[in-house]
């Protein structure tokens, strides 16, 4: 489902809006426009300079089959040594500098693939997007592999062709059918294949997503349901593999069916050839050279099934990493709002998931002043977590905008509004690396030093702890490190939504594996950045979390509101449980008349 950021009915200026150029008014490339920006330069770059390599090696490739029609015709009727040694000489210097151009070309080749790997992989990697890295690590290899090459020297195989109709044109109608012959053969090859592909390509995602569930049992210590996942992979990849197998034996006799047909077209030119020659109409160098003309033509069509497949497998890749928001802009400073202004605006956000027929949730609507603490509570699957992470940018609403010190979250450059956003997810990770790397976030150039981050572990109630481990904050945690306790390791991926002070808070449900005293250290810290004109927006469900919030945001039944704890009717139903407020709010939602409501422009 392709979501828009922006909704028609809003009357604030669009900031993804695109120039002629590509780049966004705001300075950046939209979210299409990294992929494709990328593979257009490296093209422009490249490109020209492919052409002509190609163009000077594939007329080079005429001297082998020169130098043979002379030695028959010449050397073998003159009996001259010095003619031979200046042919011989003359060829062997043609073919090295044909070597040294195809070197050349493989070069720029891999440069190419390996430049815009370099461009694109530091955005894939902070989309967090492996599948992304697959597809480029495919886009690259076809770039910089021999298919690439071969791909370069096929519009230059009509000049083999041309040349051996100059020899006969019989051996010229040879070469053109055996041609058209090798590419039937691809294409018939790959319509057949297809269908094992296909086959093949939905069992291998379910294998991968059952092995990620077997894994996550694994780790969660439910052994039972691990062994049974672990069958049912089983299952599941020999369908794959059974779908695999039987494409690769169909293939494999294409392509044997193919060099069968190769070499029968050799014998039948020669044997052609031999008779022309009888005849007088050619010599015995012409028939020579008309069996190295012909295999040097047909040469890059035997692969030609390989080739498509290349050809088929780096579109779908481009095309996927096309769709990707990857950012591709100069830096642009973050302006921020005085205490008293708007920190954190919330338009109208609408979110419909994956072929659900009615939105999570509709309208959420709020704003957010500097030093505000905003509590979002309500039952079980209402998408409180979804809002935080559409508050973040870290997904994309069907309508709705949110703005992060006036400027858009959605569309802006997102690496340096982290910078004043700190973000904890409901099940935060501990990546491998240290204490410290995992605080900062792996934050480069030195941009924050060891007292920061003990602040910050400080903040989060960590930083005794921290220092009592074996190195410190410089002890490896994380997959591969020193396996920290569930209580700490939140209270550093607190530390890590902490670092710096930042302006917006977003934390989901921090209080998980803390005790009393922890949720009390938490709570002061959060008051303290409050004081520093933070704000706060926190999922919670503990009534004792949302006491400390300035207003409270209900979100049950696709709808939500703002309760505002300064007023005696909103305390009243704050003194309930939150799940009983919720539905307090949904039964006066539902008792209240019914508004007809305008199509919106959802996607469903």
């Amino acid at each position: 489902m392709t979501r828009s950021p922006h909704p028609e009915t809003l009357d604030a200026p669009t900031a993804s809006a695109t120039t002629d150029s590509g780049l966004a008014s705001n300075g950046t490339f939209g979210p299409t426009q990294g992929a494709a920006d990328a593979v257009m330069r490296a093209s422009r770059r490249c490109l020209p300079h492919l052409a002509g390599f190609s163009l000077a090696i594939n007329i080079l490739a005429l001297a082998l089959p020169l130098f043979v029609l002379q030695v028959f015709d010449r050397v073998l009727t003159s009996h001259s040594m010095a003619t031979l040694w200046a042919l011989a000489a003359g060829c062997v210097g043609a073919l090295a500098v044909m070597a040294a151009l195809d070197l050349v070309r493989s070069r720029i080749l891999t440069r190419a693939g390996q430049g815009l790997e370099r461009d694109l992989a530091p955005g894939i990697v902070t989309l967090g997007r492996t599948d992304g890295l697959a597809d480029l690590a495919r886009l690259r290899a076809f770039i910089a592999g021999p298919a690439m090459a071969a791909l370069m020297d096929l519009p230059w195989t009509p000049l083999f062709i041309a040349v051996a109709f100059v020899v006969h044109p019989a051996v010229g109608w040879i070469a053109l059918g055996g041609a058209l012959t090798l590419l039937a053969l691809a294409w018939v090859a790959e319509v057949h294949g297809r269908g094992y592909e296909i086959a093949a390509g939905p069992a291998e995602a379910e294998a991968r997503h059952l092995a990620e569930a077997a894994a996550a049992c694994r780790r969660a210590g439910a052994l039972r349901p691990a062994a049974g996942l672990a069958g049912k992979w089983g299952q599941v990849q020999d369908r794959a593999w059974r779908a695999r197998l039987d494409g690769a034996d169909r293939g494999g006799a294409y392509a044997v069916f193919a060099k069968f047909t190769r070499l029968g077209l050799q014998v039948l030119v020669i044997s052609v050839a031999a008779v022309l020659a009888v005849g007088g109409e050619i010599t015995a160098g012409g028939m020579i050279a008309a069996l190295v003309l012909l295999g040097r033509a047909l040469a890059p069509y035997e692969r030609a099934q390989d080739l498509w497949r290349g050809i088929i497998a780096a579109r779908v890749a481009l095309a996927r990493l096309v769709k990707l928001p990857l950012v591709a802009a100069p830096e642009r400073t973050l302006v921020l709002a005085p205490e008293e202004e708007v920190v954190l605006d919330v338009r109208n956000l609408v979110c419909m998931p994956d072929g659900a027929v009615e939105p999570l949730f509709a309208g959420v609507r709020f704003k957010a002043r500097g030093g505000d603490m905003i509590g979002v509570t309500g039952p079980s699957g209402a998408g409180k977590s979804v809002l935080l992470g559409l508050l973040a940018g870290r997904s994309m609403p069907d309508r709705g905008r949110v703005m992060i010190a006036g400027q858009d979250a959605l569309t802006g450059d997102g690496r340096r509004l982290d910078m004043e956003m700190g973000y904890l997810a409901q099940s935060p990770v501990l990546l491998p690396g240290t204490v410290m790397e995992n605080i900062t976030g792996f934050a480069a150039d030195g941009k924050y030093d060891l007292s920061q981050v003990a602040e910050a572990a400080r903040l989060a109630g960590a930083d005794r702890d921290i220092r009592g481990l074996v190195h410190g904050y410089d002890t490896r945690i994380g997959p591969g490190g020193l396996d920290v306790p569930a209580g700490l390791a939140q209270r550093i991926a607190i530390a890590r939504a902490l670092i710096g002070r930042p302006r917006l808070i977003l934390l989901d449900e921090p209080y998980t594996h803390l005790d009393n005293a922890g949720v009390e250290a938490l709570i002061a810290a959060l008051d303290d950045l409050r004081r520093d004109g933070a704000v706060v927006v926190i999922v919670a469900q503990r009534p004792s979390v949302l006491v400390h919030c300035s207003r409270v945001l209900i979100v049950d039944g696709g709808r939500a509101r703002i309760i505002d704890r300064r007023r005696k009717a909103d305390l009243r139903v704050l003194s309930n449980p939150p799940a009983e407020a919720a539905s307090a709010e949904v039964a006066e939602f539902k008792a209240a008349p019914a508004k007809p409501r305008k199509k919106s422009g959802v996607r469903k």
